[in-house]
């Protein structure tokens, strides 16, 4: 047959044309129709949403270590076999190590540490003839992997790592491949083995520099940084007969099998067993009876501290109940009632205050008429009993207001939360010109002080506020500095106070910000701790705090909330915008900050109970005699003298696995910083070890602790450990 060439006899031009029409003399070859192009016809949508990390949701899986029995039947530590669901991997391989038989301490076994599938690649590379492959148990170090250019990247093409550690999820053995023909080589083909411990590992690849061999081990086809899919498959394998698994003819074999447990016509004849459907898993591995007698025990530490210690500052945070209003005069259109009502029940309230008003009587929380107290009739010594007030008057306040607010914050260290957004002059105040206020200040830059004591968290013991919480750059403690058309605002702003005063401003540009909210402190000369506050603002804080605003998060609110009831019920609507989420957190740590310095002005000395005993949880362990300890057992002990002429094997009880620290003292501050509530944790920092005696509690009369003396009478009337074991 003759060859086609695609040209005319002139040879300008192809011979086979692609067109709409045949020309003359020539014949159609083939055809087709298309539709009308349209979005119905030629649009095709693709989601690639979870090509970003962020919008992929991740399947649920759960692992956990369990030993096999002399059976062969995985149990957990606690004895329990049975799992929920037989859609499983095993394995008893791990990936960061040598896997041995060596023995290991449990608590330092990761569950993600252990590889469920493996891969052979399908080409080969070629590495010095160095490396060989004893065993599936066999481990490269990750140092010399990557040197040899050989890696794991994930579906995202990231290397597959720990985000946290950066070390490689993976482990990688090299299979030689030696023949007649390159024995004598110093360079051989090698297969790559890559073990995984993704429970189902898709879209993975295996980077590396690519040889193709022949039956001879002689190499060809080159190809640097050759990149392949990793089509993983499980490294155990599931059999449904349990002889393939406990049979010894298959030791060795990488099976295991799942038996189903029903027991619901099962051990009739045993109603008081508690039974557990599931399933259970038999695998080749089996325990070997250890006849050893072991001393087990639990034990636990009791701290027995003699101090002086200040009452009040023990018991500090424990008393959440608040006493708090908000006040108001005859001629005030919105007193803003409800600001302390919603940030009560709102999910700002993050010690859970209790506000209450004591001159309240019986009237419904939802009630305005709970919270107000009128500023002109209420009496100085009714105004004493606040913890905090809040209050945001719409006129000039009076002398007689004054006196009442000065000796408040002056005599009785109360703090006053004051919204001048709407009041013309507060100078009368003891703080006096440190209110007084200009025009004004625009919206379009802010800042906060990070080091006042109502921004700070580490200060108030509340949230920690900055511009990086926010949803929306122009979102902060003062609600929003925009318009709803997203024009800046315009402020007041407080002329004459002192920078330290400051904890937000506001200003055209960073250089030009001016104060708009300020935190007053008066501290009497004699005691510099004892504070009484005023915390002012020109922004409306509590209207924003008050008003019940749309969950769209534009600045509209729903209902302006100045009826004699709360708008709606909000205890079941209580879902806020974020819009409020900045002045909610301010007042929240207005009132921290003031419980702090109430608490503080009241501190009274008091060593009427100054023992105090701190208990640590439970912990097991176990001894044995010496004599009988393996060798590689011994490193878990210490050889210690126990008299002139006796050493024995002794367990340190106070050593961890991270840390070579076998202080007692440490180990039980660093045990008790973990127990205690967060507002009793800084104790231990004053605690001095010659001020704390220390008690071993076990549950096992046979063992002995080192340099301790036996407690016989615990009944006696100068102890007060009650103890129901030995100690």
């Amino acid at each position: 047959m003759k060859k086609f060439v695609n040209l005319t006899n002139s040879a300008n031009e192809k011979s086979i044309k692609i067109g709409q029409n045949a020309p003359k003399d020539s014949a159609v070859l083939a055809w087709f129709n298309t539709n009308p192009i349209s979005p119905q016809n030629n649009v095709t949508i693709f989601d690639l949403s979870e090509t970003i990390l962020e919008n992929k949701i991740p399947s649920p899986r759960t692992s956990e270590i369990m030993l096999a029995d002399e059976f062969g039947i995985l149990r957990r530590l606690d004895g329990s076999s049975v799992i929920s669901s037989n859609n499983i991997t095993i394995s008893n391989m791990f990936v960061d190590k040598i896997t041995s038989s060596k023995l290991i301490n449990i608590e330092e076994a990761s569950n993600d540490n252990f590889a469920h599938y493996y891969y052979v690649s399908r080409y080969f590379t070629v590495l010095p003839s160095v490396f060989s492959l004893i065993s599936l148990n066999d481990y490269i170090e990750n140092d010399k992997i990557n040197e040899l250019g050989i890696k794991v990247i994930d579906q995202y093409g990231n290397d597959y790592v720990d985000e946290n550690t950066g070390k490689p999820k993976y482990k990688i053995l090299l299979e030689p491949f030696k023949t007649d023909y390159n024995v004598g080589d110093t360079e051989v083909p090698y297969k790559i083995l890559v073990f995984l411990t993704s429970p189902r590992p898709s879209g993975f690849k295996l980077i590396y520099n690519k040889f193709e061999v022949d039956e001879k081990g002689k190499r060809h086809n080159h190809q640097l940084r050759y990149t392949e899919n990793l089509n993983a498959v499980p490294l155990f394998k599931e059999v449904p007969e349990e002889s393939f698994v406990i049979d010894p003819n298959y030791f060795g074999e990488k099976n295991f099998s799942i038996k189903k447990l029903d027991n619901k016509f099962l051990n009739t004849s045993i109603p008081s067993t508690i039974l557990q459907n599931g399933y259970q898993v038999i695998t080749p591995s089996k325990a070997i009876k250890d006849y050893r007698n072991y001393e087990v025990f639990n034990w636990r530490i009791i701290g027995r501290v003699n101090r002086s210690l200040n009452l009040k500052e023990v018991n500090f945070g424990a008393n959440r109940t608040v006493n708090a209003c908000i006040l108001y005069s005859q001629n005030t259109k919105n007193a803003n009632a409800y600001a302390l009502y919603r940030l009560q029940v709102s999910p700002f309230n993050l010690s859970d205050f209790d506000f209450v008003n004591p001159l309240a009587d019986d009237i419904a929380e939802n009630n305005a008429a709970h919270w107000l107290v009128d500023i002109d009739s209420v009496s100085i010594s009714d105004l004493q009993n606040y913890d905090i007030i809040l209050w945001s008057p719409d006129s000039s306040i009076t002398p007689l207001q004054a006196q009442k607010i000065n000796d408040y914050i002056t005599n009785k260290f109360g703090t006053l939360v004051l919204d001048m957004s709407n009041c013309p002059d507060a100078q009368r105040l003891f703080c006096g010109t440190q209110l007084s206020m200009s025009q004004s200040a625009t919206g379009e830059t802010s800042s906060l002080s990070s080091s006042n004591y109502l921004i700070d968290s580490n200060k108030n013991g509340g949230w920690d506020i900055n511009d990086n919480i926010f949803e929306k750059s122009h979102y902060g403690v003062f609600g929003s500095r925009l318009t709803s058309s997203l024009t800046a605002k315009s402020y007041k702003y407080f002329s004459n106070t002192v920078d330290n005063n400051v904890f937000v401003k506001v200003g055209s540009s960073t250089s030009s910000q001016k104060p708009i909210g300020v935190s007053i402190a008066y501290s009497p000369a004699v005691d510099s701790l004892s504070k009484g506050n005023v915390i002012a603002t020109t922004f409306p804080l509590m209207e924003y705090c008050n008003k019940v605003y749309s969950l769209s998060g534009s600045e509209v609110a729903i209902d302006d909330n100045i009826g004699e009831t709360h708008a709606g019920n909000i205890e079941e609507e209580n879902i806020l915008p974020s819009i409020v989420e900045g002045p909610f957190k301010l007042l929240y740590n207005t009132v921290s900050y003031a419980l702090y310095c109430k608490a503080r002005a009241e501190l009274i000395s008091s060593t009427v109970s100054s023992l105090t005993n701190l208990v640590t949880d439970w912990y097991s362990s176990w001894v044995i005699y010496g004599d009988a300890l393996l060798d590689s057992e011994k490193s878990e002990f210490e050889f210690v003298p126990i008299s002139s002429s006796e050493s024995v094997y002794a367990k340190m009880l106070t050593k961890t696995s991270s840390s070579n620290d076998v202080s007692i003292f440490n180990f039980f501050k660093e045990k008790m910083s973990k127990k205690l509530p967060s507002g009793q944790i800084s104790l231990l920092s004053e605690i001095n070890v010659n001020d704390i005696e220390f008690f071993i509690e076990v549950t096992n009369p046979d063992v002995s602790i080192k340099d301790a003396t036996r407690i016989e009478n615990l009944g006696g009337l100068d102890f007060n450990i009650p103890s129901s074991y030995f100690l």
